[in-house]
């Protein structure tokens, strides 16, 4: 029954909307469940007089996604919008900015309650996806799991929690376009960066695994700047999550996704710094986590397997994955890297320098007994993955090659005469080097259908430079005269070339050899080689060669200006 003289009650007038005028409550209250002024007015007997006020906000500030998605007009109500209430769909508001924070209730509905301060939970995600069909978003992870997911940098995805959550529509809506193919993603990745950007003030684990993408999204199609921008965003939510540091209070699965989120960043960060802390964005000294286990073991969907997994890295030594050795020969590389460029700042000979070296040497081979162990007979793994290893062995004795540019200065060369090291280093280096042509070779000609990650191309480089050089070292073997390495360092560039022709970040190591062929190829081969050779040493003083980098480091690619001279005009 409806009083068509009476006033409308007080929460209609305040909410500026029509009031139905029904004794005792109106529609719009008993609906809201608000405590209506007619209530309070006219309590029949027995009923309990509520004190009333004004009315608690439960109007959203924008239509609701669904509503959004349908082009359909919204009531704005919470926590179910008419439309949603109607269809019996799930109600949900797209994060917005004010004084009002989102929380459950004890339904674990969604409700606003009124605070100084915007305090979303960052795992309160928009659930609205740029890939709308189910078929479309399988064969996006299909695609992602099957080819990018076994290259170290992209493993840090549990394929069982992202289907779930995709089949659930609650995965972080930035994660889907970033996993998108790089030709249909330039307008996802901005959805997903804007996403990112609007919610910097409440990092997350999702967040910062979609930054990982568009970090290598950004270094595939030439945006280095950004991509190294960005990374730093990414090193900032590892240290504002604390991924850094174990949590075993949590599930093994959610501590297997903390330590490959920390050890992928380590990953990331040696594309930019190649070894340089002044542009380092996390220091494997600062990451306390395990390394990452199995894959399967870290896939697997048995709960046996998974609650086995948490004790058995613990009482068992040799439970190494072929991320985990990765990692640490990548680690082993980076200090050599760091060693290399504190050499040619020191002005008189190190009495520790063949300790030091040394001790790289037995690191390397207490990994390479680790790693046979763990290849197996897979094509790809017993071809590819021992690359790491050999590239580490070059890194470390070309520091005995007298004239080579990455060379340890001659005040620290000189005292060490005819020493073990010194006269075995270009053997050393010429048989690790052949070893990663000839396994280049082997990946040609089985014309493999797999990614392989940026380290594979940096290990090709750097072994068709060293095999140019050492064809013109004294006492070189018979075997590689300079056709043979002319031969090789063309198998290396082709190699390149067929399998990261989109790739920008390898364009400056195509163009690099590229010339560095052409010039051993003149007429003159000794001369063009020489010539070669030093316009690709480090120039200048000392601090100029310990800040110089690779051709294959990011941030050498990058266009960095300095704009402060615009002050003194």
């Amino acid at each position: 029954m409806a009083y068509a003289s009476a006033p409308p009650c007080s929460q209609c007038r305040s909410r500026k909307v029509r009031c139905d005028r029904k004794k005792y409550t109106c529609g719009n209250c008993e609906r809201l469940k608000h405590t209506c002024s007619y209530e309070r007015d006219n309590p029949s007997p027995g009923r309990p007089r509520h004190d009333g006020g004004h009315p608690g906000r439960h109007r959203g500030t924008r239509a609701c996604i669904y509503c959004r998605l349908q082009k359909a007009r919204c009531s704005g109500e919470t926590p179910q919008c008419n439309n949603c209430h109607r269809r019996h769909q799930e109600c949900q508001y797209p994060a917005f900015r004010g004084a009002r924070q989102l929380s459950q209730d004890r339904d674990g509905k969604l409700t606003v309650k009124s605070s100084t301060r915007l305090l979303i939970a960052p795992l309160i995600s928009i659930r609205v996806y740029p890939v709308k069909d189910g078929a479309e978003l399988d064969g996006v992870l299909d695609d992602y799991f099957l080819h990018l997911y076994p290259l170290p940098s992209y493993s840090f995805l549990h394929e069982p929690s992202i289907r779930r959550m995709c089949a659930a529509r609650t995965l972080e809506p930035s994660l889907v376009p970033a996993g998108s193919q790089p030709s249909e993603s330039v307008l996802l990745i901005e959805l997903s960066e804007k996403r990112i950007w609007d919610m910097i003030e409440t990092p997350s684990i999702f967040r910062l695994q979609a930054l990982f993408l568009i970090i290598q999204y950004h270094a595939e199609v030439g945006r280095f700047e950004r991509a190294f921008m960005m990374a730093s965003i990414a090193s900032r939510h590892v240290t504002a999550l604390q991924l850094k540091h174990e949590s075993p209070h949590l599930s093994f699965v959610t501590q297997e996704i903390r330590r490959r989120a920390a050890w992928t960043m380590a990953l990331l960060d040696g594309y930019f710094s190649v070894g340089l802390l002044g542009y380092s964005t996390i220091n494997y000294e600062e990451i306390y986590q395990q390394y990452p286990c199995r894959e399967e073991e870290f896939g697997s969907t048995d709960p046996d397997t998974i609650r086995g997994s948490s004790t058995a890295r613990v009482e068992d030594k040799a439970h190494h994955s072929m991320l985990e050795l990765i990692l640490r020969i990548s680690r082993v590389r980076r200090d050599i890297m760091r060693f290399t460029r504190q050499l040619a700042l020191l002005e008189q000979p190190l009495k520790e320098f063949q300790g030091i070296v040394q001790g790289f040497q037995m690191n390397l081979t207490q990994l390479q007994e680790k790693i046979a162990s763990v290849v197996g007979s897979s094509a790809t793994g017993t071809i590819i993955q021992p690359n790491f290893r050999w590239v580490a062995h070059c890194d470390l004795f070309r520091l005995f090659l007298l004239g080579h540019p990455n060379a340890a200065p001659d005040v620290v060369l000189r005292p060490l005469g005819s020493s073990t090291y010194a006269s075995q280093a270009q053997e050393i280096c010429q048989e690790h080097s052949d070893w990663i042509v000839e396994s280049i070779k082997k990946v040609r000609k089985m014309n493999l259908q797999v990614l392989f990650s940026f380290d594979i191309a940096r290990c090709a480089y750097q072994a068709a430079r060293l095999n140019l050089f050492l064809a013109h070292m004294p006492n070189v073997r018979p075997q590689l005269t300079s056709e043979s390495a002319i031969s090789n360092a063309a198998e290396c560039l082709a190699f390149i070339k067929e399998r990261f022709v989109s790739s920008a970040h390898a364009q400056r190591m195509i163009s690099d050899l590229s010339l560095l062929i052409g010039a051993y190829e003149t007429r003159d081969g000794h001369f063009g080689a020489a010539m070669a050779l030093d316009s690709l040493r480090f120039s200048g003083d000392a601090v100029e060669k310990h800040n110089q980098l690779s051709a294959h480091s990011l941030i050498h690619q990058a266009n960095f200006v300095d704009d402060s001279y615009l002050y003194e005009l």
